[in-house]
């Protein structure tokens, strides 16, 4: 099947240097081509290049699907672009600053909706939701760094064939880095 798909992403950021803690803001946009089911072309976004928490940790993990190759039918998998960055269009704010030399906080929110209303649950639908994320991170000596991050994904109709959004989703790490020396 031929594929035919595009993406961009563009961004801009202003940080505020005159202030102690040093705060930024960054809007941004992400395209991510979708499939045109009426067509014979395969538009979607290469999943070799999408499947990565990119954006969201916490979303594409509970898209993600390691057994859509096991799941083939006569015209191929039953949704070839589950668990991928593809299909979507991303408005997207940041903030940020750092209070401290070792202290950085982020919080963003994005809102997310598809490309092509092709969905297999709400086929007319393209809302995909929005999606709030914020990020701690510390450095705690020459060796030692971590972070917190937690998101909150509030789903759109595009998952809902009765168009009322199912229940949001929570996602929430911690990470301590050692480097070695």
């Amino acid at each position: 099947m031929e594929r035919r798909a595009w993406a961009a992403y563009g961004c801009a950021k202003y940080t505020f240097t005159d202030l102690a803690w040093k705060p930024y803001v960054k809007p941004g946009y992400v395209y991510l081509s979708g499939d045109d089911p009426t067509t014979k072309k395969y538009e979607g976004w290469d999943s070799f290049y999408a499947e990565w928490p990119k954006w969201s940790e916490g979303l594409i993990y509970q898209l993600y699907d390691p057994f859509v190759p096991l799941k083939m039918t006569g015209a191929g998998p039953t949704d070839r672009d589950l668990g991928s960055w593809t299909n979507m269009k991303i408005a997207q704010i940041e903030v940020g600053a750092k209070p401290t030399d070792k202290l950085g906080l982020s919080l963003s929110y994005q809102y997310l909706w598809a490309a092509e209303s092709n969905g297999l649950i709400n086929p007319h639908a393209d809302n995909r939701g929005g999606l709030i994320t914020g990020i701690a991170t510390y450095q705690f000596n020459k060796y030692l760094a971590g972070h917190l991050r937690g998101e909150w994904f509030m789903p759109g109709d595009f998952y809902d064939p009765k168009g009322a959004s199912p229940d949001d989703g929570w996602f929430a790490r911690y990470e301590l880095m050692r480097k070695c020396q």
